[in-house]
């Protein structure tokens, strides 16, 4: 069926790669749609030629994941989020992680109604420098799609890496009121690692490369001197990656004729690697399993109410369990993704703004 909405890539993309190399490990859509058995990820992108030059650069790098099963499924026949919505369904329904890469920002929208039909509230992560959001709908901005309310209805979304001086302050409520978790850049730069459980809470994720700062990456139209830069950008995606909820990444907005030197293809290249990387590293962890989870109980008086902390004897990470939720694998939102430095504030007899916001939203 894939067949309807795919076109395979071109077959010189692939020509004088080393034996090492990721192109000649995995299977690639040039002569026939690969099969899709034991596949556990799935590569694809719109049909703008741009999509050659990071594919030729993906392909050249190293091999690190043995027993892995990775195919590119090529590219999209038309540009149009109704031909990704049945890719995307496919893939998920058939346990395939799905990474999408489009200079098309209106493939936003297919993703999002991919979703729809799974009948589950889910959690979106949005990387990228400006709310795109017009309040009088005057714009093609994605966001506006985002909280139309039969989206708004299984999507929470929260954004990370946006640039105060790109927002205005009128929509500073709007952020306030529809993202779950909302961090300015300059909350990021210090400690990368602050907003891994944000990272891990998410069921899909949308990169948009204008956060990545114009030095590293230049193929982006209306790019900026200040954002991420290409380290951050990569350890980024293997921390989404690595988490076990997340099933699906997307990587937006490449511009090729604004890309010196090929740079921003190379970075795309990367960035699809480290989410490959982190995949293979998952650690079968909530909410795929709750097996060695140790619980550690917080009777919280200063809070009023007890509190049941997780970790993971074998990731280190932590969770907080929802007040008045069971433990169980059929409640996605049971576990909330926090960090040491939470528990230890919760000893204390106070919770981070982050997770008082969630148990308000739930109570």
């Amino acid at each position: 069926m894939l067949e309807n909405w795919l076109q395979a890539v071109p077959k010189n993309l692939s020509t004088g790669l080393q034996t090492y190399m990721i192109g000649k490990k995995i299977s690639i859509y040039q002569n026939s749609l690969p099969s899709l058995k034991k596949v556990k990820i799935g590569i694809l992108s719109d049909s703008h030629p741009s999509n050659e030059l990071w594919r030729k650069q993906f392909y050249s790098l190293a091999h690190h994941f043995p027993g892995l099963i990775i195919t590119d499924l090529g590219q999209l026949r038309k540009n149009n989020p109704e031909m990704l919505i049945p890719v995307i369904k496919e893939l998920i329904a058939g346990g395939i992680f799905p990474i999408i890469v489009s200079q098309d920002e209106s493939l936003i929208n297919g993703l999002f109604l991919a979703y729809r039909s799974f009948g589950q509230i889910l959690k979106l992560l949005i990387i990228d420098e400006k709310i795109r959001y017009s309040p009088k709908n005057t714009k093609n901005d994605y966001i506006n799609k985002l909280v139309e309310k039969e989206i708004m209805a299984y999507l929470e979304p929260s954004i990370i890496g946006y640039q105060i001086h790109f927002t205005d302050p009128e929509l500073l409520n709007f952020i306030q009121e529809h993202f779950n978790d909302h961090v300015r850049l300059g909350g990021m730069l210090d400690n990368m690692a602050f907003t891994e459980p944000i990272i891990r809470d998410a069921d899909l994720m949308l990169f948009h490369l204008s956060s990545i700062k114009h030095a590293d990456a230049p193929g982006v139209k209306d790019n900026s001197p200040n954002g991420f830069n290409g380290i951050d950008a990569c350890q980024l995606c293997r921390y989404a990656g690595f988490s076990d909820k997340l099933s699906s990444a997307g990587i937006f907005g490449y511009s090729s004729k604004h890309d010196d030197a090929n740079q921003t293809a190379q970075l795309i290249a990367q960035m699809v690697w480290y989410l490959i990387d982190g995949f293979y590293h998952r650690q079968n962890e909530f909410p795929v399993s709750l097996a060695g989870l140790q619980s550690y109980v917080i009777e919280g008086k200063k809070l009023g109410y007890a509190i049941t902390f997780w970790k993971s004897k074998s990731s280190g990470r932590w969770w907080m369990q929802m007040p008045g939720h069971d433990l169980n694998l059929t409640d996605r939102h049971s576990l909330i993704p926090c960090t040491v430095d939470d528990y230890n504030m919760a000893m204390s007899g106070e919770l981070p703004d982050r997770l008082v916001h969630v148990i308000q939203k739930s109570l």
